[in-house]
């Protein structure tokens, strides 16, 4: 979508969620763009929740280089399950 404000900021978010005991890959927790957390919290009033995530009883797993192969059968339908099911529907 083009910019058709300029003194406003357009915010998109792509968010997902998962169980706390479900294990994470350490990676994840690391900025997305080209900034370190200190940067990113610089000018923050509070510290109240800077570096939330180091007070979880988190469990990480390591790095699977499958996950970069989408078009795996077998990840595919453990990926997205709801695609076997609808795909089911679309075919009676």
């Amino acid at each position: 979508m083009p910019c058709t404000e300029h003194d406003i900021i357009r915010l998109s978010l792509d968010v997902r969620y998962q169980p706390l005991n479900e294990e994470i890959e350490a990676r994840s927790l690391a900025p997305h763009c080209n900034l370190t957390w200190e940067e990113i919290y610089a000018g923050w009033k509070s510290d109240d929740l800077k570096y939330y995530w180091k007070d979880l009883p988190l469990k990480f797993a390591p790095w699977d280089e499958t996950l970069l192969q989408p078009s795996a059968p077998h990840l595919l339908s453990a990926a997205m399950p709801w695609r076997t099911k609808r795909r089911s529907r679309w075919h009676l």
